[in-house]
């Protein structure tokens, strides 16, 4: 049930996931309504301090292990899929594992005499940007008598399948251990991983491996789909025409400048904040950027709240001494009164929440300048 606590002048769309510990979504992608699902109107018509029923019927992929996995509901902006706020709203317990799926196709893969199957392979993009993350899902068969580790592995190839350009290597069943499979048992394993920032652009394909005791190599086979990296054009030297700030963030990033540019047309009100951002080394953790826009009392009046560049420049791609331009747009409300407001930013770990702190501004709040709004 929702309820509005004010007139929402933009559509808001919501999603429902089931995850695990580590945000991996574990539910099909496609949203379903229970038998007898009204339709609702978008946000945008909904009256203050009315109750709007939403109903969702939550189905777990195939494979799904054994464990607790969690409710979440997400609302995300529906013109730029901007998240708003996401939730743990409930949990379930998975009991038993999934011996039903795929019992009428053959195998995808057959590793050391049907000791080791895969129904299922997937990796969840084709394209991708430097420091983008990617999923690989893998539907296991189960195994019998596993006492030692057993890892997959992924080789990044050329298309000669030559020149191994990365590898990746995650061990088999860290959430729901192998020792607990048995056959006939469909276990869904899923890795995130990062596209590196220095792999050049190009066309790959992936070499998979089963590695099992001693780093034995236990098999192979090459993923069918490609897998194409796109590189974006880098600055090593600063902009031209920006206000310098030289803002420093826990030696990860220099905020190095900004330009503002105020757009109050009837149609569409709105400040446009560019910020550049000086990179001190290759990141390893992904950090989004927020942009506020604060009245005079403190009050949040408007924000953007996305990965740098409007998700195309995630920090993870960033390379030491590169400045990246990422600007922000942030819409201004009709009813806004006339008055002084002030624009702050910053950078934080979006699973922890974290700000990263910066000089002069202890608790990552940055604030960047003064506007005055006319509502004339």
């Amino acid at each position: 049930f929702w309820q509005p606590q004010k007139k929402i002048g933009v559509v808001y769309a919501f999603n429902i996931r089931l995850v695990d510990l580590q945000d991996h979504v574990w539910n099909t992608p496609e949203i379903v309504r229970p038998e007898g699902w009204r339709f609702i109107p978008g946000t945008d018509h909904w009256p203050p301090d009315k109750y709007v029923m939403d109903q969702y019927f939550v189905q777990p992929i195939t494979g799904t292990p054994p464990g607790k996995y969690f409710i979440k509901v997400v609302a995300f902006r529906q013109d730029n899929l901007e998240e708003l706020a996401s939730n743990i709203i409930g949990e379930i317990n998975i009991i038993g594992p999934d011996r039903s799926s795929f019992e009428r196709i053959k195998p995808l893969v057959d590793f050391v005499d049907n000791d080791w199957l895969i129904w299922e392979f997937l990796i969840d993009k084709t394209d991708v940007v430097s420091g983008e993350g990617f999923t690989v899902q893998v539907v296991w068969n189960g195994v019998e008598a596993i006492t030692s580790p057993y890892y997959l592995q992924l080789n990044l190839v050329d298309m000669s399948n030559n020149k191994v350009q990365s590898t990746f290597q995650y061990e088999i069943g860290v959430n729901y251990s192998p020792k607990l499979w048995k056959l006939g048992d469909r276990i869904r394993d899923q890795y995130f991983a990062l596209v590196p920032a220095d792999l050049p652009a190009g066309k790959y394909k992936w070499l998979i491996e089963l590695i099992g005791p001693e780093d034995r190599q236990l098999g192979s086979f090459v993923y069918d789909k490609y897998f194409e990296v796109t590189v974006p054009d880098r600055l090593f030297e600063p902009p031209d025409d920006i206000n310098e700030v030289g803002i420093v963030l826990e030696d990860l990033a220099i905020l190095s400048g900004y330009t503002i540019f105020n757009d109050f047309n009837e149609v569409d009100k709105s400040i446009e904040v560019t910020l550049v951002w000086n990179s001190s080394a290759n990141l390893t953790e992904s950090y989004r950027v927020f942009v506020h826009l604060v009245d005079e009392l403190g009050n949040l009046i408007s924000q953007s709240d996305n990965e740098p560049d409007e998700w195309n420049r995630p920090t993870t791609g960033w390379l030491s001494g590169e400045y990246i331009n990422d600007t922000h747009k942030v819409v201004v409300p009709e009813d806004l009164n006339s008055g002084i407001y002030s624009i702050y930013v910053g950078l934080y770990n979006p699973t922890s929440l974290q700000r990263l702190s910066a000089d002069g501004f202890d608790d990552g709040y940055i604030k960047l300048t003064e506007i005055y709004y006319s509502n004339d």
